[in-house]
């Protein structure tokens, strides 16, 4: 059963994924960049859909919780993306 944070983050990575192949489209990103958005917005699905996913993976590298998992994800993206 999906529950309505799961409804509507759905519906958020699927607008965001559309908009990131619009902008391919109109050549205002690269291929990369566009395979490397979408890969997220789909893996952002799966882990929405099916949050267990997280846990399992936060547990096989030695973290307690799964959304401790992803916090220390976002904050690596976000240092990443900062220095680049």
């Amino acid at each position: 059963m999906i529950n309505y944070f799961q409804a509507a983050g759905g519906v958020i990575v699927i607008l965001l994924a559309v908009r990131a192949a619009k902008s391919y489209r109109r050549r205002q990103v690269s291929f990369i960049a566009v395979s490397f958005w979408l890969a997220v917005c789909a893996c952002a699905l799966v882990c929405i859909l099916n949050p267990r996913i997280t846990v399992f993976a936060a547990r096989f590298l030695g973290i307690g919780r799964g959304a401790d998992l992803v916090l220390y994800i976002t904050t690596l993206a976000l240092l990443g993306g900062f220095y680049y």
